[in-house]
């Protein structure tokens, strides 16, 4: 089997890749909104950003078994010029010893392997909480974090054209959000959740999430990783994303995935 199919053979790395894909086909979407639904998904100048650098940096935290600030730390440092925010900048470099008191959606965008790898913990979703504070402390932040690490646990549970019932931790992902640009972590993450777990396949819900102009990177990051888990990654689509990525991010995902699946056999 060839590095790609292995990996699109666990749902761990296909989440990922998933995940990775939608911030790459939502990148050059940033503030400018596509115009209709049949746009390029993967147009020369899309590119990976902080949001898949930092998701990276989350995944090789957990499998390397260092601080996840120092792993946040080192990427951000590795990988520069990535669309990091002004503040996390700030305390990347190391200006606050704990996480900002910031609402934006930057620990949701990158919870993903933190879902993942502590599907099996018992204080789950207090361990997801610490982890989303290590940057960001506000409590609408915390929450979307929670409610997007929640969705992953259900969309692992989801196959195909299962119908889609909420559990009680989200149903606030249907409430009405304005049109446009959100810096608020949970009128960012929740449509971004819904159309997730409810579109009919991964580019379907990368486009959905794009099509609703505002935070286009972020918000197909998010439902491109839920919907990879629910529909899988198709191979043509995985095979534009890795090539858009450094090497040593497909290693990060292939060490994550080797580690998951060694611990889901262990149930």
């Amino acid at each position: 089997m060839t590095q790609l199919s292995q990996l699109l053979g666990c749902p761990a790395a296909t989440a990922l890749l998933g995940h990775v894909g939608g911030d790459i086909a939502g990148s050059t979407f940033e503030r400018n909104p596509a115009r209709d639904v049949d746009f390029d998904l993967f147009p020369e100048p899309s590119h990976y950003t902080d949001d898949t650098v930092l998701t990276i940096a989350t995944a090789d935290a957990f499998v390397s078994g260092a601080p996840l600030a120092d792993k946040l730390r080192e990427y951000t440092s590795k990988y520069p010029m990535r669309g990091y925010g002004n503040k996390f900048l700030a305390w990347a470099w190391g200006r606050w010893d704990t996480g900002l008191n910031s609402f934006g959606v930057g620990a949701a965008m990158r919870i993903l392997p933190s879902a993942l790898w502590r599907l099996k913990t018992a204080d789950w979703s207090n361990e997801i909480a610490l982890d989303a504070a290590v940057t960001h402390t506000h409590e609408h932040a915390i929450k979307a974090a929670l409610e997007a690490a929640i969705a992953v646990r259900h969309a692992l549970t989801l196959r195909g054209d299962d119908r889609v019932i909420l559990p009680a931790d989200l149903s606030q992902i249907d409430q009405e959000v304005p049109e446009g640009f959100q810096a608020d972590a949970l009128l960012c993450a929740r449509p971004a959740i819904r159309i997730g777990l409810e579109a009919g396949s991964w580019e379907d819900a990368v486009r959905q999430a794009i099509m609703l102009r505002a935070d286009a990177d972020t918000q197909a990051a998010i439902a491109g990783g839920l919907a990879a888990l629910r529909h899988g990654l198709p191979v043509g689509q995985a095979e534009k994303v890795v090539q858009k990525l450094p090497e040593d991010f497909l290693t990060v995902i292939g060490n994550f995935s080797t580690v998951w699946k060694a611990q889901q056999a262990l149930a």
